[in-house]
C-alpha cells in the first residue's frame, strides 16, 4: 500500500478516536436515584397526649403564662374551681366575681374581698399551657398586652352569657381566650382538638384541665387513666384529675361528659385552718389599668 494512502487512513482513524472521546466527555452523568434526590417529609408534630406536662406549685420567675388553679369558697360555703394566668411579675390575671377581668396578687392561701364580699382562696397547682418553647415564648412576650386589652375594655365576670346581654367571661373562658386569641373577643382561635362549648357558655375549668393534660383527644377512659398514671403530677393535681376521670362515662367523649354536669368536689379545707393572707380588691372603675 502506498505510503500516502496509509498515512491518510491513519489520520482518519485518529480523528475518529478524538471525536469519540469528545462525545463521551459530553455525555450527561446518569440521573441520581429518585430516593437520593427526594427529601423526606418533616416528621409530624407530636400530639399533646404524647408529651410530658410541666407543672408548678406556686408562682416563680420565668413562669409567665402558666395556668393556675385555685379552690374558692364562696360566702355561702359553696366551692368552685377558679383559674387565672400568671404574669411576668407573678401576679395573677383572672375574671373574678364582682370585679370582672382584673389582676391581683398571687394568693397561696387566704381571703379575697370584693365590694364587701369575702372569698376564701386556696392555691392548688399550675400547669404550663404549651409544651413547645416557641409558642410558650410568644405567650410570655405578649401576655401583658393581651391582658391589658381586656382590662381597658372593662370586661365583666359571668358564669353564663345571656342572649342579647353584654359580653362577659367566666374565669375559664377568659384564660382560654388569652391562650388562643382571635380577631375579636367573641372569636377565640381555638385549636381543633379543644372542646367547643355550647352557645352562650364558655370553656369550663374542667374542659381546660383535660386539654392541658392532653386527655381530651384520647379515645377511651382507660387511655386517659393510663396517661395520668404515666405523668409526673403534684398530688393535688393527680387527685383532681383522677376524680374528674372517675366521674366521666367510660365511653363518652371528655367534652360531652363535662358538659353534662359538674363533678362533685371532695376537697375541703381542714378544720380550724385560717387564711394566712388577705387581699381587698377595689371595685371596677372606669379607665382602670393593670
Amino acid at each position: 500500500m502506498p505510503l500516502a494512502l496509509r498515512f491518510s487512513l491513519l489520520l482518519i482513524v485518529c480523528l475518529g478516536l478524538v471525536n469519540s472521546a469528545e462525545a463521551v466527555g459530553r455525555k450527561k452523568p446518569p440521573p441520581a436515584s429518585v430516593s437520593a434526590v427526594r427529601q423526606l417529609p418533616p416528621a409530624p408534630e407530636p400530639r399533646r397526649s404524647q408529651l410530658p406536662v410541666a407543672t408548678a406549685v406556686s408562682t416563680a420567675p420565668g413562669q409567665a403564662g402558666y395556668v393556675h388553679y385555685f379552690l374558692i369558697t364562696h360566702p355561702d360555703e359553696s366551692l368552685e374551681y377558679h383559674v387565672g394566668i400568671e404574669l411576668s411579675d407573678q401576679r395573677i390575671a383572672w375574671s373574678f366575681p364582682g370585679v370582672g377581668v382584673s389582676v391581683a396578687p398571687f394568693i397561696a392561701s387566704g381571703s379575697f374581698e370584693v365590694t364587701g364580699v369575702t372569698y376564701t382562696i386556696e392555691h392548688l397547682y399550675a400547669i404550663r399551657p404549651f409544651p413547645d418553647d416557641a409558642r410558650m415564648k410568644t405567650l410570655q412576650d405578649e401576655i401583658g398586652q393581651r391582658v391589658a386589652q381586656w382590662i381597658d375594655d372593662e370586661i365583666p365576670y359571668c358564669g353564663y352569657r345571656t342572649r342579647g346581654g353584654p359580653f362577659c367571661v367566666s374565669c375559664g373562658d377568659f384564660v382560654v381566650r388569652l391562650l388562643f386569641p382571635g380577631r375579636t373577643f367573641a372569636t377565640p382561635n381555638l385549636p381543633r382538638d379543644f372542646f367547643r362549648a355550647p352557645a352562650g357558655t364558655g370553656p369550663s375549668t374542667d374542659d381546660l384541665l383535660l386539654f392541658l393534660l392532653g386527655l381530651n383527644e384520647l379515645p377511651s377512659k382507660e387511655a386517659r387513666i393510663q396517661r395520668v398514671a404515666a405523668l409526673s403530677l403534684p398530688p393535688p393535681l393527680r387527685e383532681d384529675i383522677s376524680e374528674l376521670l372517675v366521674s366521666m362515662d367510660a365511653d363518652a367523649e371528655p367534652a360531652a361528659a363535662v358538659a353534662r354536669g359538674q363533678r362533685t368536689m371532695r376537697r375541703l379545707r381542714a378544720a380550724g385552718a385560717r387564711p394566712s393572707q388577705k387581699v381587698v380588691q377595689d371595685p371596677p372603675a372606669s379607665g382602670r389599668k393593670m
